[in-house]
């Protein structure tokens, strides 16, 4: 939660507080329906604000969730291949397609790159089986594109989430300050 958010749902616990403190006192009030909407819209405050937490978390661990699965990309599979087609196909007129620097890359460039990359080592099957790469090499560099492209999906849902639970919090904070 953001702080002015977080001293709203503290004011309003101070409200509830005070009301249950001084029941005596303000019978009236807490047998108002006034009360039973603070007393809801607190308890979803603190489911939506938990939720909001959780996203937000969730969204940080996809964060480096994507880095290893890219960092195990680039090493695993593109730096070899482009090492293989610099060393091996040096004469080729289209072996430049194989050998992009991937610094630059990251996101769904890097996506791209390794999808790209893949479809140009179709036709060098033979000689990357032939230089001792796995027979399913071009396979798992692509299900190792698509892992990355995953992560990166999986992240803009938890972060669309955590605005909409954010959009929760608000409406909550201003239900409660309508009770009151």
């Amino acid at each position: 939660m953001q702080g002015v958010q977080i001293q709203l749902s503290q004011s309003l616990r101070r409200v509830q507080q005070f009301l249950t403190g001084h029941a005596d006192a303000v019978q009236a009030a807490n047998a108002s329906d006034a009360r039973n909407q603070l007393d809801s819209a607190i308890v979803a405050l603190d489911a939506a604000s938990a939720e909001q937490g959780t996203c937000h978390r969730e969204v940080r661990g996809e964060v480096n969730r994507r880095r290893q699965l890219e960092t195990a990309l680039i090493r695993k599979f593109l730096t070899p291949l482009a090492k293989f087609a610099r060393a091996s196909l040096v004469g080729v007129p289209d072996y430049a397609a194989l050998t992009p620097s991937v610094r630059q890359f990251q996101r769904e460039r890097l996506v791209q790159a390794a999808r790209s990359m893949a479809a140009a080592a179709d036709k060098y099957a033979t000689a990357l089986a032939q230089a001792k790469f796995p027979a399913n090499f071009l396979a798992e560099l692509r299900a190792a594109a698509d892992s990355v492209q995953a992560s990166l999906d999986t992240r803009s849902a938890k972060v669309v989430a955590g605005a909409g639970a954010t959009t929760k919090v608000k409406a909550m904070a201003a239900q409660g300050r309508r009770a009151v």
